[in-house]
């Protein structure tokens, strides 16, 4: 039995994300909506349906829950391995101050690479931004990384002269065996 919101978050983060559920909910969905409009494959469309969702400022009058929503499931993924500082508990509080979230697609940064002193040059996917908490979306779509795609995006990163007290770097592909 579920005895508080912390499991229960979890224990639907698990069922969403179980197997035998997305076989069943595929089989309930044999086109998606960007297949019957002929975008399936196209990574742009994609982040721009991501950004619009996202976004605590859309059309859709949602606010933040769905950007909470996909930060709950970050935490759920990185709970064990530790790689992000950002938990439930913070989610829920007023410290990232989600609402004020800017939600932008294909923004470019450059910056050099101080071991080889070359230009390095990133084409962000989706890039939110507040004055406390940076995500950066990394969007493949029935595609592979380009060659050290995340190792460069990361260089950019640390580099920019901004700083934030949270920061996530996320990489979304509808096939499991596509890593960065």
């Amino acid at each position: 039995m579920i005895t508080n919101t912390k499991e229960l978050k979890s224990q639907l983060n698990k069922l969403i994300s179980d197997p035998g559920f997305l076989q069943l909910q595929d089989s309930f969905e044999k086109e998606s909506f960007f297949q019957l409009l002929g975008f399936g494959h196209r990574e742009l469309v994609h982040s721009a349906f991501i950004s619009w969702l996202l976004s605590p400022s859309s059309s859709l009058n949602l606010g933040t829950f769905p950007l909470k929503r996909f930060l709950y499931y970050i935490c759920e993924e990185n709970i064990y391995s530790l790689e992000t500082n950002i938990n439930f508990d913070l989610i829920e509080s007023n410290s990232l101050r989600l609402e004020y979230m800017n939600v932008s697609t294909e923004v470019t940064e450059s910056a050099i690479d101080p071991e080889t002193g070359t230009k390095l040059n990133a084409r962000f996917d989706l890039y939110l931004t507040n004055d406390v908490m940076r995500i950066i979306v990394e969007n493949k779509v029935l595609s592979r990384e380009n060659k050290d795609q995340t190792d460069t995006y990361t260089k950019i990163l640390n580099n920019l002269d901004d700083s934030y007290d949270y920061e996530l770097k996320v990489f979304l592909s509808p096939d499991s065996t596509v890593k960065p």
